[in-house]
């Protein structure tokens, strides 16, 4: 076949874009955290986070494992469906933030 100019090929909306994403987000947490394939063993620090917690209720849970762990914390709420998609990319966004901020604060 031949392939259709470009002009001519429709693009996705934000919000397709999004959408896939945010599926991508989901799979990749389960297949890292052996909910989607095979067996994993988690060692993580127990938080207990969920879609029903404020964004500041949850970095106050988050807060009580260590920083290396945080962001594999809101992984794995994702994979088990305790969070949304869209709300860990806000976490995980907040969370590189953060790290970068302190990291320049120990070299200054």
């Amino acid at each position: 076949p031949v392939p259709k100019p470009v002009s001519q090929t429709p693009l996705p909306s934000l919000e397709e874009i999004l959408e896939k994403q945010c599926a991508e987000l989901v799979e990749l947490a389960q297949v890292r955290y052996g909910i989607k394939g095979g067996a994993v063993d988690v060692r993580l620090t127990p938080v207990l986070i969920h879609d029903r917690m404020s964004e500041n209720q949850i970095f106050a849970e988050l807060s009580t494992a260590p920083d290396r762990e945080r962001a594999d914390c809101v992984l794995y709420a994702l994979a088990k469906g305790d969070i949304s998609a869209p709300l860990a990319n806000r976490l995980l966004s907040t969370l590189r933030l953060i790290t970068g901020m302190k990291s320049r604060l120990t070299l200054g």
